[in-house]
Parts: structure tokens; C-alpha cells; sequence
């Protein structure tokens, strides 16, 4: 007998059967349970409706049953167990009541929630990381696409204010998701990296159908972020784990990735004020054994790029990636508001943002791997606009900022 989900029973269906992984739900009589042979699954994803208005108990005792069978699937085939955890999900009890063993185990194989962060730099993207991140049911662990070179390598400040490596929590990152850092090649990492997250690659990435020359190389990359994910969410309890990577070719491969329930928070602000901001000398604080700054562009290095990159994030939306646009500008007006709008996209409890003053939120100590000199600021801070460029900027340089990015700035809504 092939092994697969075991069966209940509960009475003649003339309906056909829901598929559920490698077994399928059929009903003949009470109580009893079998185990059905091997076939394809049937990729129906909701619940029958004789399963949802049974009692609770009877609920739970199919719960158990898929629990039990689910140790009969090899763990590694998540695409054959997601049909089948999906369905108990949206039973209407809480998954914990429901089947304990089940919880535990939904956790390894059904996809990991994230909120990707994206966007230019210098749009406020990581104070809005860090303000989510102090809430409850969000893990928030900057910006994860630098930690291979900055966290790895090059033993960079935590934002705890510890080298990396002397970090406990990314230490047991380590151990859970790859038995130990020391297990990680940082550099067939990189070289994976250079191979595959691009900006150059991302037209093939957004493709309706990925080349075959290119799948095996993008899944073993996103493989390392999900085992990163899983292990943070496992960790902390999180709900949702937030990276705010920001690079758009980061995105549009995780986006291919069955594993990875992505969900995109799309940062804009308005381009002259990006234009100033990387104009300013920023020092790097994560860097302890010599003085660094941040790098600086010009002017119309900022407007091309703003528009670069914004434009391949509405890409990825316009195929098919959830996304959420959020302006700095509206974020700074109404903080509390923003974060409730954000919150409520995730799928997370209306109450997940505690009432407060709108403008000041807290900054709880954080581990993020990368990012703003901002994420070594602990305590409540206050949000307000950052508009110096309008006085800072020469109008030289604010009107040809202007104009080059004028088709996005009208789109998002900014004045011409």
C-alpha cells in the first residue's frame, strides 16, 4: 500500500474527492480511517463545507489525523504537504487549539510570511523596518541581502551594537538554519549571489517562466534567505519576518521561490529629497576599526537610479507580486496610521499597533544585520518630515531631479 494522508470517513459524498497532498478526503462512514492510494492531488484549497460546519471536536479529530499522516510524507516534499496544511488552516478554530503537533509542524513546511521592504535608499525605509519591527508578531532583521559580505565576512556591527559574530541571536540563526555559520562558503555564496541577484537579470527574473539554465541556481540562492526566515520566525515567535533588503532583483527572486509567502511594503520618496540625502556625509557607525562613510552620488546619478529601480518594483507588481505602496511623506505625517495600513496588508490583528501619541513610537533594541545608522537608536522617537531640501537643494539641481523622474514623481502623486 502506497503511503500517503490517512482518510476519514464519514458517510457516502457524491462530490469527488478534495485533494490533500498525497491523499484525498472521502466519506463513507464515522470514525473510521484509512489510508488511500497514491495519487495526484487535486489542487482544491478550500475546505468542503460538510467539514466546516461540523462540531468542533469532530474538527479537531480530523486535525489529529492529517498530524499523524503527515510524518508519512517525506518532510522535504513541501509541494505535495502545503495543499493539506492550507485546508486545516482555515478551519475557524486557532491553530494552537486545533492540534498542538500540527502547529509545530505547519511552522517547517507551510510557506514563511514576509514583508520585503524595497525601494531606493534614503527613503526611510529603515525607520519604518525599525518602528515595525518593535510590534508585536514582526521580526525585523534589516537589510539580510548584505549579510553574507558585511555579517559573514567582514564581521560588522549587529544593531545590538555587537560584532556579528558575538551576536547570540544571529549565532543561533546559524545553528538552526545551517547547523553553525561555519557550514555557510561565504564565497560560493557571493558567487551564487553575482550569478543570479542582479539588477541585470531582472527582466529574466520577471519572465512568465524562468529559463531552465536558471531555476536550480535562483532556488539554492532563496533557499538560503527562507532557512534565514524559518529560522528568525521559529526564534522569536514572529508571524511575519521583515527584511528590508530593498534591492528589486532580491525581490523578483524570492518571488519564484514556493516557499516564501512574499508580500512587498514599495518605500517611495520624493526624488529631490533622495537627491539631497545621498548627498550628505554619513558615517557608517557598524564599522568599529577604522572611520567609513557611506557612499555619495550626484544629483542626476539619484534621479536616474530613483527612477530605475521604482520603475522595476512597479514591474514586479505588475506581475502578479502583492505590493504595498507607502510615501515617506505620508508615513512622517501620520506614523501610526501608516504602520495600521501596514499591519492590516500582512494580515496581522487590528490591535498588533498600540494607541499612542501619532507622531512618537519606540525603537526597541534590534538585530539587524544592516542598514541606516538608525537601527543603533534605542528608545521613543519622534517622526516628523525631513524637508531641509527644500531650502538645502540648489533649484538647479531640484529642477533637473524633477524633471528626469517626472513620469513616477506624477505617478505616485508628488506635485510637478
Amino acid at each position: 500500500m502506497a503511503r500517503g494522508l490517512v482518510v476519514l470517513e464519514s458517510g457516502p459524498d457524491p462530490r469527488p474527492a478534495v485533494g490533500l497532498g498525497l491523499g484525498a478526503l472521502r466519506s463513507q462512514r464515522p470514525g473510521r480511517f484509512r489510508r488511500p492510494p497514491l495519487r495526484v492531488p487535486t489542487g482544491v484549497r478550500s475546505p468542503p463545507a460538510q467539514l466546516r460546519q461540523r462540531p468542533a471536536g469532530r474538527r479537531r479529530q480530523r486535525l489529529c489525523a492529517a498530524c499523524r499522516c503527515l510524518d508519512a510524507v517525506s518532510p522535504g516534499d513541501v509541494p505535495a504537504r502545503r495543499p493539506a496544511l492550507r485546508l486545516w488552516c482555515r478551519l475557524e478554530l486557532p491553530l494552537p487549539r486545533r492540534c498542538p503537533a500540527l502547529a509545530e509542524r505547519l511552522a517547517v513546511t507551510a510557506p514563511v510570511s514576509v514583508g520585503y521592504i524595497g525601494g531606493f535608499g534614503r527613503s526611510g525605509s529603515t525607520l519604518l523596518e525599525l518602528t515595525l519591527g518593535s510590534l508585536r508578531g514582526l521580526c525585523a532583521l534589516g537589510e539580510l541581502v548584505h549579510l553574507w559580505e558585511r555579517g559573514l565576512r567582514d564581521n560588522q556591527r549587529c544593531g545590538c551594537g555587537q560584532p556579528f559574530h558575538d551576536c547570540q541571536f544571529w549565532r543561533d540563526i546559524g545553528d538552526r538554519a545551517f547547523g553553525g555559520w561555519s557550514e555557510v562558503d561565504v564565497a560560493e555564496v557571493l558567487a551564487l549571489k553575482a550569478a543570479v541577484d542582479r539588477n541585470r537579470f531582472v527582466p529574466l527574473l520577471l519572465r512568465t517562466r524562468l529559463p531552465s539554465s536558471r531555476q536550480h541556481a535562483v532556488r539554492r540562492y532563496t533557499d538560503l534567505y527562507v532557512a534565514i526566515y524559518r529560522a528568525a520566525a521559529a526564534m522569536t515567535g514572529a508571524t511575519v519576518v521583515l527584511d528590508s533588503s530593498k534591492h528589486v532583483s532580491l525581490a523578483a527572486c524570492l518571488r519564484w521561490n514556493p516557499d516564501v509567502d512574499l508580500r512587498l511594503v514599495h518605500v517611495v520618496r520624493d526624488s529631490p529629497g533622495v537627491a539631497y540625502s545621498w548627498g550628505k556625509q554619513v558615517r557608517r557607525p557598524e564599522i568599529s576599526d577604522r572611520v567609513q562613510y557611506m557612499p555619495q552620488y550626484s544629483a542626476p546619478q539619484v534621479a536616474g537610479t530613483w527612477l530605475a529601480h521604482n520603475s522595476m518594483f512597479e514591474a514586479v507588481a505588475a506581475r502578479g507580486t502583492p505590493r504595498l505602496l507607502v510615501r515617506y511623506e505620508d508615513f512622517a505625517a501620520g506614523p501610526r496610521a501608516t504602520l495600521r495600513r501596514i499591519t492590516s496588508y500582512l494580515d496581522l490583528p487590528g490591535d498588533t499597533v498600540p494607541p499612542g501619541p501619532e507622531h512618537e513610537l519606540p525603537l526597541h533594541r534590534n538585530h539587524t544585520v544592516a542598514g541606516n545608522p538608525l537601527r543603533f537608536t534605542t528608545g521613543n522617537v519622534r517622526v516628523r518630515t525631513d524637508d531641509a531640501w527644500r531650502s538645502a537643494l540648489p533649484p538647479s539641481r531640484r529642477r533637473l531631479v524633477a524633471a528626469v523622474t517626472w513620469p513616477l514623481r506624477r505617478h505616485y502623486g508628488y506635485p510637478a
